[in-house]
């Protein structure tokens, strides 16, 4: 189960190789439960982003390690990895983020976060008091805001 392997190859991925080509960012991290998952990721960023756009470079520091099939807890090695300031980019299942989340808040680092970011109002309420008192950024994601299918959708 879970994301397909190319997923990461998409906007997320060519976004965050782009911003680096530029000199904004520093390093990347990839992280998910399962070491096969990651492996896979790297390899299809490898093919569809390296081997296709010039002066990408993907070098990364990926979790769990590729043998490893099953670590609900990645993120916090992830986590580990980073510094104060820096920014993380969170698309997990819905039910993960709240712990995901608050860890990276606590952590001192800022947070995008695919919506819905948490389901019940205390728990917004919480991230909302953590961010502002370890002086984070956290945002909300639409990724489907402006796809045409949803816009028909609701337009219908």
């Amino acid at each position: 189960a879970g994301a397909a392997p190319d997923k990461p190859a998409g906007v997320v991925a060519i976004t965050f190789a782009d911003l680096r080509r530029r000199g904004v960012i520093d390093g990347m991290t990839l992280c998910d439960v399962s070491g096969s998952r990651v492996k896979a990721a790297r390899e299809t960023m490898a093919a569809k982003i390296g081997g296709v756009y010039k002066d990408m470079d993907l070098t990364m520091t990926t979790l769990p390690a590729d043998d490893v099939d099953f670590d609900p807890d990645a993120f916090k090695a992830a986590i580990a990895h980073m510094k104060r300031g820096d920014v993380v980019t969170i698309f997990t299942p819905d039910d993960t983020h709240f712990k995901i989340v608050m860890a990276c808040i606590e952590a001192g680092l800022h947070v995008l976060c695919a919506k819905p970011i948490v389901k019940r109002l205390e728990d917004h309420t919480r991230l909302a008091e953590a961010a502002k008192a370890h002086g984070v950024l956290v945002a909300v994601e639409y990724h489907k805001r402006f796809d045409p299918i949803y816009v028909d959708a609701r337009d219908r």
